[in-house]
């Protein structure tokens, strides 16, 4: 054991002895300001080695860290991204049409009225007393 430390614990054991009511009442006070600093003595070095052991511990968690994102990094990463529209890898097959359905890659798309929507264009401008299509209450087309 260090010097320092044989005194440090030494004054501690000390003070800790002259914490009773009889001694206490006959110190002079720059005896109890010795005795109290010699308690927070070896109280602020045992947390300061406490808390440097925490200290370098959580420096080595960091660098640990540190370390494997240095190598996450240096890992070529896949740049592509993902939209779901369609698996681009799976064949592409004729897909017969059952009850106005088409199947495309499991999604079904209603083919109905998809030609009679094409066949009728309303022209931008123009107004229903020309003759041109409006739309009527009930959501149907009226000449």
């Amino acid at each position: 054991m260090k010097w320092e430390d044989w005194k440090l614990q030494n004054d501690y054991e000390q003070a800790l002895r002259n914490l009773n009511g009889r001694a206490w009442s006959i110190m002079e006070d720059w005896e109890k300001l010795q005795d109290l600093q010699a308690i927070e003595d070896y109280t602020a070095r045992l947390a300061e080695a406490q808390g440097r052991l925490r200290v370098e511990s959580d420096q080595q968690v960091i660098g640990i860290i540190d370390h494997q994102r240095e190598i996450q990094d240096q890992v070529p990463r896949n740049q592509i991204l993902e939209t779901h529209d369609y698996l681009a890898l799976e064949p592409m097959t004729d897909v017969p049409e059952m009850d106005g359905r088409v199947s495309l890659g499991g999604l079904n798309t209603d083919t109905k009225g998809v030609s009679e929507a094409a066949d009728m264009s309303v022209p931008s401008e123009g107004c229903p007393e020309d003759g041109v299509e409006s739309l009527s209450d009930d959501g149907g087309l009226s000449f």
